[in-house]
């Protein structure tokens, strides 16, 4: 699968790069900049495929933009997971497809895992920070016994100690990093 086009790629940096600005300042995603993405995508790089020799005998654009399906939806797996469970906003899991969707799945899957990669490190960095982190993990192992535990034994970490991160500047984060670091190596 060739990597994606020029075009893609400076469109998934703006619409990282304004996610993050907006994730940032008001706290979510909205849709209008991630469901554009979406739909622009499949366009996108069937266009890029023109003249191009597609495995199976199927068109080169049609192959492309099935391609960029494939891969928003196989970006959008974990993140979906993840906001079944509220552990991550509905604006970042459709972020993350529309970046797969527009990068394709090496670069999309690359995105992602930095991006987790990033925020996994600034929060137990954060705690530390504010001196929270060993009570926070503390209280953490405590809760995670209480499926076991008969609803009066159960423990709960306090509103304090529940934090929301902002994904959007870790995403942005991991997709300057995954196009950066795909140069660089082989």
């Amino acid at each position: 699968m060739p990597d994606p086009s020029l075009a893609a790629v400076l469109l998934a940096f703006a619409l990282a790069g304004a996610a993050a600005i907006n994730d940032w300042r008001a706290g979510a995603i909205p849709n209008r900049f991630t469901i554009p993405g979406l739909a622009i995508a499949p366009l996108l790089h069937a266009w890029a495929a023109r003249g191009l020799r597609p495995p199976f005998g199927l068109s080169a654009p049609l192959f492309a933009a099935a391609a960029s399906v494939v891969s928003g939806g196989l970006c959008a797996l974990v993140p979906l997971l993840l906001f079944r469970f509220r552990l991550a906003g509905g604006g970042d899991a459709k972020l993350l497809a529309a970046l797969g969707a527009l990068l394709l799945p090496r670069a999309g899957l690359a995105v992602e895992l930095l991006a987790f990669l990033f925020a996994g490190f600034f929060i137990p960095a954060r705690l530390a920070y504010h001196g929270r982190l060993f009570a926070t993990l503390g209280q953490t192992i405590a809760t995670a016994a209480n499926p076991a535990l008969p609803a009066d034994r159960r423990r709960y970490l306090p509103n304090e100690m529940v934090d929301r991160i902002r994904l959007g500047p870790f995403i942005l984060l991991g997709t300057l990093s995954a196009h950066f670091l795909s140069r660089v190596t082989p």
